[in-house]
């Protein structure tokens, strides 16, 4: 997308997540440094980078790939890259990424009430892939990726329509299914609609959800966490690691008899799964609020 149509789109869903009464307390300059670094990220690319120990020059060496826009990807072409670095690489994922960036920003304004310089800078360059992710990638069909976002601010007007931001996800695994099915565009109009719903849904995620906890599930998180504090953790805690070793000693002496058995004792490990499963059910979503 172009600038413009990064700025307004931000500016739009910004504006009506503002009429809602928010949870938190944003720093006044907030829209404007969000704005700025949405559309900064045009102009200064980010990379991903890794660190790698050169054997033959006894020195450390930093490989960087820049991050596309477009792509959930990055395209390791080079051969002449160490192998666990292409595979560094080809194993980066894009929805991945955004999502543990935005719980970082969650965590922090869970914590504080309010959200950092940097904070904001990881949200509005999140926001910008999310909302580049719309259109579709040059590499893919550059003639529809040039007409789209030629013609996109044509249809900025239909940002005024407060029905396009209907995208409330309540917690981390909700928002996790969004981006997971956020489509292409195919259209420029299609492009500023499904821009603007998928960055309301982000900033919902992140500044807003607390405004639609489902009854009573503050009550039950606060409860549940009260009951394993303290004491009751810690001997949870050494339960755990008592079952844990006993195990591994189990598995061990297994092992020198035979392979066969020790696929079978690792096998009925999965009996653990259901207490497992209990408590994940127990503590759903207890982040996020």
């Amino acid at each position: 997308m172009h600038g413009k149509t990064h700025k307004v789109v931000t500016q739009k869903a910004l504006s009506y997540l503002r009429s809602m009464e928010l949870p938190v307390v944003l720093p006044r300059t907030f829209d404007r440094k969000l704005v700025r670094e949405n559309v900064k990220l045009d102009e200064e690319a980010e990379y991903a980078e890794m660190r790698y120990f050169d054997f033959e020059t006894g020195g450390t060496r930093v490989y960087r790939r820049r991050i596309a826009h477009h792509s959930d990807n990055i395209d390791v072409t080079s051969q002449n890259l160490p192998s666990d670095v292409r595979l560094f690489f080809a194993l980066y994922n894009k929805k991945r990424d955004v999502l543990g960036r935005l719980d970082k920003v969650r965590r922090e304004i869970l914590r504080y009430r309010t959200v950092s310089e940097a904070g904001i800078a990881e949200l509005g360059k999140v926001l910008h892939y999310v909302q580049d992710r719309c259109v579709p990638s040059p590499t893919y069909d550059k003639w529809l990726h040039d007409e789209i976002e030629k013609k996109a601010r044509k249809y900025h007007e239909l940002l005024d329509d407060p029905t396009i931001f209907d995208a409330k996800p309540i917690g981390r695994k909700e928002l996790r299914k969004m981006l997971d099915r956020q489509p292409v565009a195919r259209t420029p109009r299609e492009a500023v609609i499904y821009a603007a719903k998928y960055t309301f849904a982000v900033l919902f995620a992140v500044l807003g959800n607390a405004l639609e906890a489902p009854a009573g599930h503050l009550e039950k998180a606060v409860r549940l966490k009260g009951k394993f504090s303290g004491r009751v953790l810690q001997v949870y805690i050494g339960l755990a690691l008592l079952a844990f070793i006993s195990f591994a000693l189990v598995l061990y002496e297994v092992w020198k008899t035979s392979i066969y058995y020790l696929f079978i004792a690792a096998l009925s490990a999965v009996s653990l799964n259901p207490a497992l499963f209990a408590f994940k059910a127990l503590s759903k979503n207890m982040q996020t609020f």
